[in-house]
Parts: C-alpha cells; sequence; structure tokens
C-alpha cells in the first residue's frame, strides 16, 4: 500500500498510526479522451515514451511525410468523417462515433489507416508499405497515436471508486482511488486511469518514508509544454522549438528526466524581469499571441498592431 500525505513528522519518527473509514464505493461510466493535439502529443510523448520535445515532432514530421499520420501541428481535436471511418473500420462493436469538434485549421493527430502498430512493422518489413527511414521510436509514438485516437471513438469505460477518510496526528484528509476499470478504451490506451489498490479500513500502523520537497517545484518537458499550453504561451508549431532554444542557450539543463535552471538562465531571467519584466512576462505573450490570431481572422489590423508595438518598444530605447 502506497499513501502519500503532506505532513511533517516528528524527527526520527518512521511510523505513523492512522484510522481508514471507508465513505464510498461507486461505480459509474467515463468517457474516454479527446484524440491528440500538439501539446498533448508532446507531453505523452516524454511522460510515456521519455522522448524530448524536439525529437517528439521530428518523428512526428517522419510520420506524416511517410503518410501514416495526420499533420501534426494542431490545437483541435476535430476528428473527420475519414477519420471516422478508419476508428469504424478497426473497432466494430466498440466503435461509438465522436467528432470532438474543436474549430481549427486542421483536424486531431491521428493514423492514416486502422492499422495497429505491429500489424504496420510487419508491413513495413514486408514491403507492402513502403516507408523509409522508420525507427522503433518512429513506431513507439505511432502507436501511441494510434492508441489515443481509437480509444477516443471507444464506448464509455466503466470505473469503480471509493472514497475514503484518512485520520492521522490530529488531522483529517480525503482520498479518492479507481480501484479498478475496464472497457476497449482503456484497454487501448491505459494510461487515461491510475488504478490503485483499495485501503485496508481500520486501524492501522505503517512506516513512514519522509520525503524533502524542494521549494521550487522541478517540471519536466512535459510539464512545460502543458503549463505553456495553459497560459496561452506558443502555438502548436512552437512548442517544441521554444523548449529545445532553452537547452541550446544552456537556460537549462536535464536531470533525471527534470529541467534544472543554469546559472546563465538564473542571471537572464533576473535582468530581464528586473529592466523589461512588462515586455518579457507571460502576459505579454500571450496578448501579443492573441493579437496574432486577430490579425489572422481579419478582425485586427497587422499595420496598427505593429504600430503599437513600435511606440511601446521607443520608450525603452
Amino acid at each position: 500500500m502506497v499513501l502519500e500525505v503532506d505532513e511533517k513528522t516528528k524527527t526520527g519518527e518512521t511510523e505513523l498510526d492512522l484510522e481508514i473509514v471507508l465513505l464510498e464505493e461507486k461505480e459509474e461510466e467515463r468517457t474516454p479522451l479527446p484524440p491528440y493535439t500538439t501539446d498533448a502529443m508532446l507531453r505523452d510523448a516524454n511522460a510515456i515514451l521519455k522522448i524530448p520535445a524536439k525529437e517528439a515532432m521530428k518523428l512526428a514530421q517522419d510520420l506524416f511525410e511517410s503518410g501514416l499520420t495526420t499533420y501534426h501541428r494542431t490545437d483541435s481535436t476535430r476528428v473527420s468523417d475519414v477519420g471516422l471511418r478508419i476508428a469504424k473500420e478497426y473497432l466494430g462493436d466498440d466503435f461509438t462515433p465522436r467528432e470532438w469538434f474543436m474549430e481549427g485549421a486542421h483536424e486531431c493527430i491521428r493514423p492514416t489507416r486502422p492499422i495497429p502498430k505491429d500489424t504496420l512493422q510487419r508491413l513495413i518489413q514486408e514491403g507492402v508499405i513502403q516507408v523509409e527511414g522508420i525507427t522503433w521510436r518512429h513506431l513507439a509514438l505511432y502507436d501511441l497515436i494510434f492508441r489515443r485516437f481509437m480509444a477516443s471513438q471507444c464506448k464509455p469505460y466503466r470505473i469503480k471508486t471509493a472514497r475514503y477518510l484518512i485520520r492521522f496526528n490530529g488531522r483529517e484528509v480525503e482520498e479518492e482511488r479507481i480501484l479498478y476499470a475496464e472497457g476497449k478504451a482503456v484497454e487501448l490506451y491505459k494510461w487515461s486511469v491510475w488504478v490503485k489498490k483499495e485501503l485496508p479500513v481500520g486501524k492501522i500502523r505503517v512506516k513512514a518514508e519522509v520525503r524533502t520537497v524542494p521549494k521550487a517545484p522541478l517540471f519536466t518537458q512535459s510539464d512545460i509544454v502543458q503549463l505553456m499550453k495553459e497560459r496561452g504561451i506558443g502555438r502548436p508549431s512552437t512548442y517544441a522549438t521554444i523548449v529545445d532554444r532553452l537547452f541550446i542557450r544552456n537556460y537549462v539543463i536535464e536531470k533525471n528526466g527534470r529541467v534544472i535552471p543554469t546559472k546563465r538562465g538564473i542571471e537572464v531571467y533576473r535582468y530581464l524581469a528586473s529592466n523589461y519584466g512588462s515586455f518579457v512576462s507571460e502576459e505579454r505573450t500571450r496578448l501579443l499571441e492573441e493579437k496574432m490570431d486577430a490579425i489572422e481572422r481579419g478582425e485586427l489590423d497587422y499595420y496598427k498592431a505593429l504600430k503599437e508595438l513600435y511606440e511601446e518598444i521607443k520608450q525603452i530605447t
């Protein structure tokens, strides 16, 4: 049993007395996750396959150019009629059509054929499908794209959850766990749910493992891409490039899968933040991207936007 709680223990204390109460158990259906957009694909490639963002984009580019997947620079989860037909052919009775409609110039990232990874690998080896330079890393990313897309077109899957009340050291915390999950969507894309063991109910004494947590969280490349998406920084075509630039300029290094700022990175950040804070902030980046989107939609004159930006920059030169 693994149970994580945010609690300071007394010096030298290696055991805790817990009282665990089962509050509720229930079964429910859940809709599978939507197919991949660029940011979601980069996050999974890094978190699941341990592939850096830059390499993941290169692999996706190769898969696209080989005709194995659709365009990989997209922020849309929309599924075309062709995509629905491909999913239906593969899934059969497990198929439940979902367009996952979202506006965008492209559709989601998906396979172009109803062919799973192992079959694709055999067809390439036999020369039935003729593509060059496809490595096992290409196939690993293809498999991830295939599974996520097919899962998104499956019937809802069933889960059983349990909600517990945990008392210790005069405190009370609640924890909800997924005890099991079943359905074709979970079989295809198991990373959509985290199944844990049920907790023993009653009073128990457990060993405590004390962990030191850094004041500032250390992010993976996957976390950074997710933050950029959430905060409106970058576009599908630039997520990997932005992360890669941090490494190229020696602003960060990677250790044990975590991105760590270097002395140079910290000094550059401090200098820019103290001297040009309003021009390099996340808010400024987000607003500029909103203006670019408005120009692209014809809602804002590009000359007016450039003039406003020029006048602002003149104030610091």
